[in-house]
């Protein structure tokens, strides 16, 4: 199985359309969204609209399984230490 990826850019969002492609060819399309890779359990993973999915492919039919849901996360402001201040 292998990762398709297309990447569109809209105004200043960058979007990929992305699919899976068998051995013989085939491809399955997943979704459009912002990252897609395997991971360290050779998953492989999508990430769309604030959450992470894990993909599978079973008879011809694309699922995703929600593994995090981001969009309730706050991003804390972090001070760049003084070494990092300078140049």
């Amino acid at each position: 199985m292998k990762l398709r990826v297309e990447k569109y850019f809209d105004d200043l969002d960058e979007q990929w359309l992305c699919s899976i492609v068998t051995k013989e060819g085939k491809s399955f399309l997943i979704g459009t969204g912002t990252w897609a890779d395997f991971d360290q359990h050779h998953r492989l993973t999508f990430a769309s609209n604030g959450k992470l999915f894990a993909v599978t492919l079973k008879k011809g039919t694309v699922s995703l399984e929600e593994l995090a849901d981001f969009n309730g996360a706050k991003r804390n402001a972090l001070k760049a230490p003084a070494w990092a201040a300078k140049w």
